[in-house]
């Protein structure tokens, strides 16, 4: 009953935002374009984009001839992904080294970026359930989720050649379940789902801030998918939940590509 009234409740919401899906191509995800826009020969700047929906994102981007500058920890995958896209769609990508945890890393990211003419920047990046770790006093969940990505973005945003950049940052619904909480310095909750979901939430209101300052950003929430969040291999759930609720899950939300 419970999964009827959901389903119910979902339809609902896509009739009243007159969201409409088409079938671009059958290698393309489903998902909403505007053909008034022409991305041709844009770039973006995209954190995360050889995860689950990270790599959606730079498909579907590919197939808009959107030039891609791929910030990952992970290098081969970001080697495989581009050289899948580049052969497939024809778009340059470029790869650059990021880790959200490497303060060394992530000053020479910068240091490439800065002078570029970007047309996006989008955070996708994200972690959960993560053991309880510190870096310079901070809890890495709190760095990856929230406290990097906007120190990046505000840091770029003062630049005049990123004046004209769009930033996204992809949040979560899950920041609904939880008060804000200025003070991260506390110990965090017991229970990581709640961990996470305050991190975004930092995220939104953060994001929100800039919002108010001028900067040309925007949040994005890809609904409520099937992302490597529930994924097995992180451990995140015991194991009766990826037995019974994450095939159920699948069956009811959008899969990485249709969210992205």
């Amino acid at each position: 009953e419970l999964v009827r009234k959901f389903t119910r409740n979902l339809i609902k919401y896509y009739k009243r935002k007159k969201i409409i899906f088409l079938k671009i191509n059958p290698e393309i995800p489903i998902a909403t374009i505007d053909y008034k826009n022409n991305f041709e020969n844009k770039t973006c700047f995209l954190i995360g984009g050889t995860g689950g929906t990270g790599k959606a994102l730079a498909t579907y981007m590919s197939f808009l001839k959107i030039n891609l500058i791929l910030a990952a920890r992970n290098l081969d995958e970001a080697e495989k992904i581009k050289n899948e896209l580049t052969n497939k769609y024809h778009n340059k990508i470029e790869i650059i080294k990021f880790d959200f945890l490497n303060d060394e890393i992530l000053e020479e990211a910068y240091l490439k970026i800065k002078d570029r003419k970007i047309d996006f920047f989008f955070n996708d990046a994200g972690i959960y359930h993560q053991k309880i770790k510190y870096i310079d006093g901070k809890e890495i969940t709190n760095l990856v989720n929230f406290i990097r990505p906007i120190q990046l973005i505000t840091k770029l945003s003062r630049l005049e050649n990123f004046k004209e950049t769009r930033f996204i940052n992809v949040a979560s619904i899950s920041y609904k379940f939880v008060k804000s909480q200025t003070d991260i310095s506390k110990k965090p909750s017991k229970i990581k789902t709640l961990h996470y979901a305050l991190s975004k939430r930092m995220l939104v209101l953060s994001s929100l801030m800039l919002k108010k300052e001028g900067v040309n950003i925007v949040l994005a929430h890809p609904g409520i998918s099937t992302t490597n969040l529930f994924n097995k291999k992180n451990n995140a759930f015991p194991k009766i939940f990826y037995i019974l609720i994450v095939p159920l899950m699948k069956l009811i939300f959008m899969n990485q590509e249709k969210a992205a």
